[in-house]
């Protein structure tokens, strides 16, 4: 079993790559997604239907596990109504 230690030196080196950035971005837009979807008391599905984005893609970047490209988060936000935009954010010191 790794050690507290490891873990975070784990983390840390993860944190030093660019994956780790792309997946911070993937993170901050599946939570506004949920949160839009929840505000507009709609589903998936009705997402899918108004954004014409499939209902698998929309899992997929819920679930932060799909690297989707603008045109497509446009869709969403368009069908949703909304826009966004992308601001500067300090990295976290330990």
């Amino acid at each position: 079993m790794a050690s507290i230690r490891s873990l975070k030196r784990t983390l840390k080196d993860y944190e030093s790559e660019p994956d780790s950035y792309a997946q911070d971005l993937k993170n901050s837009f599946a939570g506004l997604l949920l949160r839009l979807l929840r505000d507009n008391g709609w589903t998936q599905k009705e997402l899918a239907s108004k954004s014409g984005v499939g209902e698998r893609i929309i899992s997929r970047i819920v679930h932060a596990d799909h690297n989707c490209s603008f045109e497509t988060l446009g869709q969403l936000l368009f069908a949703l109504r909304t826009r966004v935009a992308i601001s500067k954010k300090e990295p976290e010191t330990s």
